[in-house]
């Protein structure tokens, strides 16, 4: 019988109602998706792991550029590119840079650097082949090059701070920029020209992608307030949508989201986008829509003319290309011939191999549109239990079945009973009894070898599984939401297998491995690999052995309620996935030596109480406690994370005072949002609050405090929060979003009259920085506190010591002052060391944090009388301090109390101010730094609020004060360091001149950090007078490093 076959494939099912399946397969790899190549190798980005290439569709995956190929470099997840040449172009976010590969990625090269600022982020990335181009989006700036990147150019001005959200070039040398902010339009230019910009199109319309059609057409998606939904004007068309893809015939994507239920679904369009019609089946979407200015791409359509889905849980490939979605190839009649089988069920055949006489039983009827599922119309679904034949009859000659077709009793669910499968089939292939949810048993025979991506997904009544001692392969999701399978037995045979295999079995509880398995071994109801020691799949009754390294992707996915969970300490890494959705309904203990949190690892789940994040927590994926509702109590957040990812806690439920540690620099796009803490304590080290951080906070209403180390509040940060005041530590009023305190229809929800507290003689700065000027009441009632003491040593050298108090946080419940103190020492060279101490006052007793003990001790006793004594816990050793004699001295007209000490080894003898510290050091340094002793009182002055109040000698303190704050180079310094430094201030540009007579040092790199000690730049110094670009830098003070001299410079 002559017959059509549909050249469309069925796609894979995903359990969502029934609605059609005929779109997307899934893409094993668990990272994000940046494109496919020329020759179909598909790219991802594996975070900290580096750059990702599949040459499988998806199935395998090697990393190509990052740690494993000894470059330790983190890449930007927006920016990927292929050249019509099939250069691959990737962005590397710190250093901002491109690197790119001419052999689709087994080697790579790197430009020279590009001067991004810091705070802006590039979401763009255009190549044709040398030509590069790079949009950002905090500041609307555009970096170019035409000699791949050997030189860069930048436009003078900057689209007024727009935000660049998409760039297009011709090999014609024209360029395009679309604005999104305030509905800018479209803009062009050539790359001979880049300083010169015109609209073109559009203007009150915010573009947020664009894409060239077949015909060389601008065609331009986003939104404006006073858009029809569909415009054209010659050479270019704009939509309303999100994002799009055109195919290589012009066939226009995108995606719909469906704010009822949670889903998103591709439509398509044969008019350039001015009409839409939706096809396939809709996925789970359970994320907004992107607040932040410029959404990320979640439609590909890569150089293959494949479109790439990038799914809230999987990533998604399209079965057919781009232009056979629409418009397959017909077909008219789908089996060969039918017959009925030995338990009565009349099944459908077609014929796979004349010769070989071979067939596979299918569905019986072709659906009219690829995205429909109604693959037994007209027919009668098979009912009852069900033996497969071994052999058919036809036309008198017998047939041997040999696979289960594609969706071949796809939501059959009127079988019922056991299902044998004999063992002449080899292949049971992709959704073949997705949904048959009557089935209660499988048992498939010697001989099947493959079980294909969500073969029995959904068959919610199968308890158990036979498998047989000749299967090899079983992948993605082949028995996925079997929620009523109690057991597994895994044959030594099974060599390929995913641990998605049996997500969703909520009521899997025995899991065993055949002693001989190569690859895997059983124990405690766990599957664990035998060569890394991971935990490949667990259950509800699993105990997690205590030798176990890591828990893997999926590994616990939809488990049913095993109570608590206890990681051993053995463990040190979790991955993807790994307890996503699991029901689990005890409470979490994480373990000590736990390095690695993978994205989505706990979403979704039911765990309660409270999250004690060890601090050995070094990475914490995406999404990673997204929607825990249930942990309600503490969140203790790794003192050891640099980064709080994309939504790591989105929706979490946990409660009191979120403490962010001050190890964090940067707090990523809705990593808080909707969550349910009543206090925010922000750590002295954060830089960074990207868009949405803490929106919908809204039991967030007493006091925000903004450290000094702050310099960016972008869009949407603290939306619909309802702090009372706000305390911003930072001299230098930090880049703020015009929405970063709005409510849902991007207005103001606050009481521009709200307190807003500033460092003393910052309040004009505030009240005339971009977008503060919105609050008008501004308060100058933040006061710093600095010391500066000339400590002699035994030795006869001379530490000079500049103290001062930068800052608030919390150490034990306890509000706490952070003290960041400087050691200069001149000796034979001049060093400089960095350090931080924490204090606090109570009941006329200054308290300072033993870093040693973790615990506080007392550092003085001010309301102690002659006679009185107190401890000093200094490290693992003790100080008993005696008070000699009270007394009262007097410095203008303002009388102190002043205590004369003692102490048994004469190590911190002197005397206290009281309120103002020890006249020989604030600190026990003498005992601190392990016998280099104190022979004269060293305070030379104290300011409060930049205005001098004590100072014990003769110091001339006004230069001094000039000298620490960068008004003029300090005298010493002069003298000694082997280099000058002006401007200082700077705007943006540093010299460092090195003293005329001299070499320049064998080791001339430079380092500069920030007052947290942290690297932000190093380089090389290469000539006697060399510039460095520092206009990437926030508002601030920093040290360099030079031949081991180290400089402060400010920079304004």
């Amino acid at each position: 019988m002559k017959r059509l076959v549909l050249t469309l494939a069925i796609s894979l099912a995903f359990a969502l109602g029934g609605m059609a399946q005929n779109i997307w397969k899934p893409i094993d790899v668990s990272a994000v998706f940046l494109g496919a190549a020329p020759d179909g190798s598909l790219y991802f980005n594996c975070g900290y792991s580096g750059i990702g290439r599949s040459q499988d569709e998806g199935e395998t995956y090697q990393i190509v550029l990052g740690y494993e190929t000894g470059n330790d470099y983190y890449f930007n997840e927006y920016c990927f590119s292929v050249s019509p040449e099939g250069r691959i172009f990737v962005f590397e976010d710190n250093p901002f840079k491109v690197w790119y590969s001419d052999d689709y990625g087994d080697t790579w090269q790197q430009t020279s650097g590009i001067p991004l600022s810091a705070g802006d982020k590039a979401w763009n990335l255009f190549a044709l082949n040398n030509q590069i181009l790079v949009g950002s989006t905090e500041y609307g700036s555009v970096f170019w090059t035409t000699d791949c990147g050997t030189t860069w150019g930048m436009n003078d001005t900057s689209f007024e701070e727009n935000s660049i959200s998409d760039i297009l070039a011709t090999e014609n040398g024209d360029v395009y920029v679309g604005l999104y902010y305030y509905g800018n339009g479209l803009y062009h230019s050539t790359l001979s020209d880049m300083q010169n910009w015109e609209l073109v199109a559009f203007e009150g319309f915010g573009i947020r992608d664009m894409e060239f059609d077949p015909e060389g057409n601008v065609v331009c998606a986003g939104y404006g307030n006073e858009f029809s939904g569909f415009e054209y004007i010659p050479g270019f068309y704009a939509l309303a949508a999100n994002y799009i893809s055109i195919s290589d015939n012009g066939i226009v994507y995108t995606i719909s989201y469906n704010d009822d239920d949670y889903t998103e679904g591709l439509s398509y369009s044969l008019d350039h986008g001015e009409h839409f019609t939706e096809i396939g089946e809709r996925m789970f979407g359970s994320r907004p829509l992107p607040n932040c200015c410029v959404p990320m791409k979640w439609l590909i359509k890569g150089f293959d003319n494949h479109l790439y889905y990038i799914g809230v849980d999987h990533n998604y490939m399209s079965y057919a290309n781009a232009d056979e979605i629409v418009n397959p190839t017909p077909s008219t009649e789908r089996f060969d011939f039918s017959a009925v089988c030995e338990t009565g069920q009349t099944l459908y055949y077609i014929i796979t191999n004349e010769e070989q006489k071979t067939v596979k039983v299918t569905f019986p009827h072709e659906p009219e549109n690829p995205w429909e599922s109604n693959f037994w119309e007209g027919y009668e679904k098979p009912q009852g239990s069900m033996t497969l034949p071994s052999t058919v009859t036809y036309q008198g000659e017998s047939y041997t079945l040999t696979e289960v077709d594609v969706a071949a009793f796809y939501e059959c669910d009127g079988l019922t009973g056991t299902l044998v499968i004999p063992g002449s089939i080899t292949d049971v292939n992709e959704q073949a009894f997705y949904a048959c949810s009557g089935l209660n048993a499988v048992e498939l025979q010697e001989g099947v070898t493959t079980i294909w991506h969500n073969a029995f997904t959904s068959c919610s009544g199968i308890t158990s599984i036979s498998l047989p001692n000749t299967l090899a392969s079983i992948f993605h999701n082949a028995f996925s939401s079997c929620s009523s399978l109690m057991s597994l037995h895994l044959p030594a045979s099974v060599t390929t297998v995913y641990p998605s295999v049996f997500t969703n079995d909520s009521a899997l509880e025995s899991i065993t491995v055949d002693e001989s398995h190569p690859l895997f071994y059983a124990e405690n109801n766990a599957i664990i690999k035998r060569d890394d020691k991971t935990l490949f799949l667990g259950c509800k009754n699993t105990v997690i052995p205590d030798d176990i390294v890591a828990i893997g992707g999926n590994a616990f996915n939809g488990a049913g309620d095993g109570g608590d969970l206890v990681i051993p300490n053995s463990v040190r890494s979790i991955g993807d996935y790994a307890f996503q959705s699991c029901h689990f309904s005890g409470t979490i203990t994480l373990s000590d030596s736990l390095s690695t949190i993978g994205a989505f690892a706990f979403a979704n789940s039911e765990f309660s109480g409270s999250l004690i994040m060890p601090n050995t927590v070094t990475s914490v994926g995406l999404r990673a406690f997204e929607d825990c509702h249930n942990l309600t109590g503490e969140l203790k957040i790794s003192d050891s994370l640099s980064v709080i990812e994309h939504a790591t806690f989105i929706q979490s439920a946990f409660t009191g005072t979120l403490v962010i540690p001050n190890s964090v620099i940067s707090i990523y796009e809705m990593a808080f949002d909707h969550c349910q803490f009543s206090d925010l304590d922000l750590g002295e080290g954060v830089i960074n609050l990207y868009g949405g951080a803490f929106s919908d906070c809204v039991n967030f209403t007493g006091t925000l405090r903004i450290p000094a180390s702050v310099s960016l509040i972008a869009n949407h940060a603290f939306r619909n929060t309802r702090f009372a005041e706000i305390y911003s530590y930072n001299p230098f009023p930090p880049q703020l979003d015009e929405q970063a305190f709005n409510g849902y229809a991007s207005v103001y929800l606050y009481d521009p009259d709200i307190p807003i507290h500033v460092p003393m003689g910052c309040k004009e700065a505030y009240e005339t920085a971009p977008n503060w000027e919105y609050f008008q009441n501004f308060i100058e009632d933040i006061i710093r506190h600095e010391w500066y003491y000339e400590i002699e040593n035994e030795n006869g050298s001379i530490t000079y010591q500049y103290m001062y108090q930068a800052g608030d946080t919390i150490i034990q419940d306890e509000p706490t002052h952070i003290l960041v103190k400087i050691n200069t020492l001149y000796d034979k060279d001049l060093h400089q060391d960095v350090t931080h101490e924490y204090v606090y006052e109570r009941d006329g007793k200054l308290y300072w944090w033993n870093k040693i003990l973790g615990e506080f001790t007392v550092l003085y006793d001010y309301e102690a009388e002659e006679g009185d004594e107190w401890e000093i816990k200094v490290g693992t050793e003790s100080l008993v301090m005696h008070v000699d004699a009270v007394q009262m001295v007097t410095y203008k007209s303002q009388t102190w109390r002043m205590l004369s000490v003692s102490d048994p080894n004469d190590l911190f003898s002197g005397n206290i101010v009281c309120g103002i510290g020890h006249l020989t050091s604030f600190f026990p340094e003498r005992l601190m730094d392990n016998g280099d002793g104190i022979q004269v009182e060293g305070m030379r002055c104290y300011w409060s609020d930049s205005k001098l109040v004590f100072k014990p000698g003769d110091e001339d303190c006004d230069a001094i004060y000039d000298e620490l704050h960068g008004i003029e180079e300090p005298t010493y310094e002069q003298v000694v360091a082997p280099f000058d430094l002006y401007p200082n201030p700077t705007d943006g540009v540093l010299f460092v001149e090195t003293r005329h007579g001299t070499s320049l040092p064998v080791a001339n790199e430079y380092r500069i950090a920030n007052l947290m000690g942290q690297t932000l730049m190093t380089g090389q110094i290469t000539a006697d007078n060399q510039q460095i670009n520092v206009s990437s830098l926030p508002q601030g003070m920093y040290f360099i490093t030079f031949a081991n001299v180290t400089r402060k410079f400010v920079v304004r």
